[in-house]
């Protein structure tokens, strides 16, 4: 008995061709619910709900302006703005909610909502994009710069011209013409140049870094638009030296405010090979500039202490 409706006529030989009925209690209640969501909007339109995934990227887009502030992470050597993400994010969100709409069959409004985040994030993506692009560029056209300057200032430094450089730092920076004397200041640069142990292994740029301007508040004008700080390390077989150099830009000029010298902890490995050092490559092979260490004064045990004049102090003995 079929009830009254027709037989299915090869039913068992074609049963993997035919589609699976509808008829199953799921199947049954959603269709209702369709209908039902149908009927409920011819009757009163604004019944459809708003997305919350809409909600949610719309109220993610403003945030997405952090973008545009300077917090950079190295990933694989490549400096990142790490609060891109927060765009990135919303415009994910957004596309989420364009497509959970559409397939909501009408249960779910808010479209216009969704595609007005994800253009506002896009927008805002591209525009920290190339705010980052043009800031990272001026860093390295401003770092370029600054290894031009110091390398100047080092060549007068590895050929013995101390004088102009001092004169340039007590005129940058008077701190350093009351701290320091010419003489003090050159005998301290002698001791780690000239008198490093062993044998010289190359040089190499260790650091370099730019920082804000440090505000001046008797002149806030002349305060500096950026420091930058050179590091150029030179490695011997007993221990290394580091040159610091440090400058001031102003009115697109760097201005020498300090050259110093300290001892680093890194030393020549057995299997390098020594190179030639700097002033005599800088000459040619010609006699170079190697100033002695001038020695001190010692009491003599024959003499009574108000006899000696004594000699001032430099860094280089506190140290």
């Amino acid at each position: 008995m079929n009830n009254g409706q027709p037989p299915r006529e090869g039913q068992n030989e074609h049963r993997a061709d035919q589609r699976p009925a509808k008829n199953s209690a799921a199947d049954r209640q959603h269709e209702a619910e369709l209908r039902d969501a149908e009927m409920d909007r011819m009757v009163e339109p604004e019944y459809a709900a708003i997305s919350g995934t809409a909600i949610v990227a719309l109220i993610l887009t403003p945030f997405g302006l952090l973008s545009f502030m300077t917090i950079y992470f190295m990933v694989f050597g490549v400096l990142v703005p790490v609060l891109m993400i927060v765009p990135l994010v919303s415009l994910l969100v957004a596309l989420t909610a364009v497509s959970n709409i559409r397939k909501s069959e009408g249960t779910r409004v808010g479209i216009k909502l969704a595609v007005a985040a994800a253009m506002l994030s896009g927008l805002i993506i591209i525009g920290s994009g190339v705010y980052h692009v043009h800031r990272l560029n001026e860093q390295v056209e401003l770092q370029d710069s600054l290894l031009r300057a110091a390398h100047s200032d080092m060549q007068l430094i590895f050929t013995g011209q101390y004088q102009p450089i001092y004169a340039r730092m007590v005129l940058n920076n008077p701190a350093v013409g009351e701290t320091w004397s010419f003489e003090e200041w050159a005998e301290q640069l002698n001791v780690f140049l000239y008198h490093s142990g062993g044998n010289y292994y190359g040089s190499r740029i260790e650091a370099v870094r730019l920082r804000p301007g440090t505000p001046n508040l008797d002149d806030p004008q002349a305060t500096p638009e950026v420091e930058g700080i050179v590091v150029r390390r030179l490695v011997f077989r007993e221990g290394s030296t580091d040159l610091q150099l440090h400058y001031a830009r102003h009115d697109g000029q760097w201005r020498l405010l300090g050259l110093h010298a300290a001892a680093a902890a890194e030393f020549g490995r057995p299997d390098m090979e020594p190179v030639t050092r700097w002033e005599d490559e800088l000459t040619g092979g010609k006699p170079s500039y190697r100033p002695p260490i001038v020695p001190r004064a010692v009491p003599s045990p024959d003499l009574p202490p108000a006899d000696l004049e004594e000699e001032p102090s430099t860094p280089t003995d506190a140290e």
